[in-house]
């Protein structure tokens, strides 16, 4: 049978790590799900490996044939940047998949694939440390010495932190069914809980 294990978090959590560690054990037998994405690649990332960067016509064209699994919207200050699945050749097959969604991208790939077939992995660090993580990351993308750029990155920071608050309340993690949190505060030790927790999972 099919199963996709969803990585599940707030924005700067360490998804990514933790995401391409899971993927690199080859014992867990897991292959990537590869999403879309309209919004602008980013500095060290590749077309056809973190995401398929595509426009906004490709996904009118995959809505219209009733393909895409799963998307959300985010009103950034670049403009709309659409994030989705497609009912494609990827699941076709009964493997072991992973893929980093949000909150509502589960519970909409639930829906669409049946909760059998979808297990959450969500992470979880302090907010302090959230923060820190975020502005490394700007800090190191290559045109953040633009003055307008970095106040642009940083505004986009915040708006993030602030929808991350909102969208992740325990309440509605509870009611899709999202109760075990992973802390990633320390890498190696969230890392080897989810193993675990993968190799157990039946």
């Amino acid at each position: 049978m099919m199963k996709i294990y969803v990585i599940i978090a707030k924005s700067a959590t360490g998804k990514d790590t933790m995401f391409e560690k899971l993927l690199a054990n080859k014992e867990l037998g897991l292959k990537r799900l590869i999403m879309y994405t309209t919004r602008p690649i980013r500095t060290h990332e590749t077309d056809g490996v973190q995401y398929h960067f595509v426009d906004e016509a490709f996904l009118e064209k995959n809505r219209a044939a009733g393909k895409v699994v799963e998307e959300r919207c985010y009103d950034t200050v670049f403009g709309l940047w659409y994030y989705f699945i497609l009912d494609d050749e990827q699941t076709n097959k009964d493997e072991k998949y992973l893929v980093i969604n949000t909150a509502y991208g589960f519970d909409a790939m639930v829906k669409y694939y049946g909760r059998d077939k979808i297990v959450p992995i969500y992470l979880e660090i302090g907010a302090l440390e959230r923060i820190e993580r975020a502005l490394k990351r700007e800090k190191a993308q290559s045109d953040i010495n633009d003055p307008e750029v970095a106040k642009n990155k940083i505004n986009e920071m915040c708006r993030r932190y602030c929808a991350d608050e909102k969208d992740y309340n325990e309440d509605f993690l509870k009611e899709i069914g999202i109760v075990r949190h992973f802390d990633d505060t320390v890498l190696e030790d969230c890392y080897k809980e989810i193993c675990d927790f993968i190799k157990e999972d039946k």
